[in-house]
C-alpha cells in the first residue's frame, strides 16, 4: 500500500469512526428516561422541527423555544411542527406564556392555502390562555372551530368544577406543565397533573405535534406593539 492510500485509508477510518460516535451520541440523547418519555427538543436547535403558516418567529433561547409574535396582515397562525407523526401517545410539554395567544397541536396536518401561498396547519388543540382560562381544551385549527357558536370540541362533556379546578393550578407568567395522551379515539388532556378534557373523537388518528403562536393584527397607529410571547420547554413523548 502506497504512503498516499494509506494516507486516504487514514482518513476513511477517522471519519467512519467520527460518524459512529456521533450516531452514538445522538441516539444517547434521544434515550428514553425511566418513565419511558423520551424528549423531541434537543435543547440546542430545531432539528426534527418546522415553521408553517403565518410570520412570527421561533428561535431557541437559554434551552427553551422561544415563539414571538409579530405584526401581521395575513391574519395566519404560526405553528412549529415536529417533522414525524405520532398516533397513540402520551406527551409532555412545559410552557410559560406572557401574551397572545397559544396552544399544543396534536395528530395534526398542514394544506396549502391559494392565498396566500401558505402551508396552513389543521387540527386537534390543546388551548393556552395567558390567564389559564380554557387552558387545556380541545380546539380544531382551521376545522370545526367556531362551527355553529361551538368553540371547543369538549364543551357538553367537560364539566365547570374540572375546569375551575384546572385554572387554579395555573401559573401565571410562570412554568406549567400540559399534557395529552392520546389513545384510540379517547383524547385526554392535563394542566399541572390535573384532568381537562377526556373525550372521544374519531376523525383524527395521526398527525405531527406542534406549538402556536396566534396571529397578530398590527397596532393602530400611535398605539405600540406588544408582541404574544411563548415559551417552552421539555417536551417529551412517549408512544403508546
Amino acid at each position: 500500500m502506497s504512503f498516499i492510500n494509506n494516507t486516504a485509508f487514514v482518513r476513511t477510518t477517522i471519519a467512519v469512526s467520527i460518524a459512529a460516535v456521533m450516531s452514538i451520541a445522538s441516539f444517547a440523547s434521544t434515550k428514553a428516561d425511566s418513565d419511558g418519555y423520551t424528549s423531541i427538543f434537543d435543547g440546542k436547535t430545531l432539528n426534527g422541527w418546522s415553521i408553517k403558516g403565518g410570520e412570527n418567529r421561533f428561535t431557541v433561547e437559554d434551552g427553551c423555544i422561544v415563539g414571538r409574535g409579530v405584526p401581521s396582515i395575513i391574519g395566519i397562525n404560526t405553528f412549529l411542527v415536529t417533522d414525524k407523526n405520532y398516533a397513540d401517545f402520551d406527551l409532555k410539554v412545559d410552557f410559560k406564556i406572557f401574551n397572545g395567544n397559544s396552544g399544543v397541536q396534536f395528530r395534526s396536518t398542514d394544506k396549502l392555502s391559494r392565498f396566500p401561498p401558505r402551508r396552513l396547519v389543521y387540527g386537534y388543540q390543546a388551548e393556552i390562555t395567558p390567564n389559564g382560562s380554557s387552558t387545556g381544551r380541545i380546539y380544531d385549527e382551521e376545522r370545526r372551530g367556531y362551527v355553529n357558536g361551538k368553540i371547543w370540541l369538549d364543551t357538553d362533556i367537560t364539566p365547570k368544577a374540572r375546569l375551575d379546578a384546572a385554572k387554579a393550578s395555573f401559573k401565571k407568567e410562570d412554568w406549567n406543565e400540559m399534557r395529552v395522551v392520546c389513545r384510540g379515539s379517547n383524547i385526554k388532556t392535563y394542566l399541572n397533573g390535573n384532568l381537562v378534557v377526556d373525550m372521544e373523537d374519531d376523525l383524527d388518528k395521526s398527525g405531527f405535534i406542534g406549538l402556536q403562536v396566534h396571529f397578530q393584527k398590527r397596532p393602530k397607529k400611535g398605539t405600540k406593539f406588544a408582541p404574544g410571547v411563548v415559551m417552552f420547554k421539555n417536551i417529551r413523548i412517549k408512544e403508546l
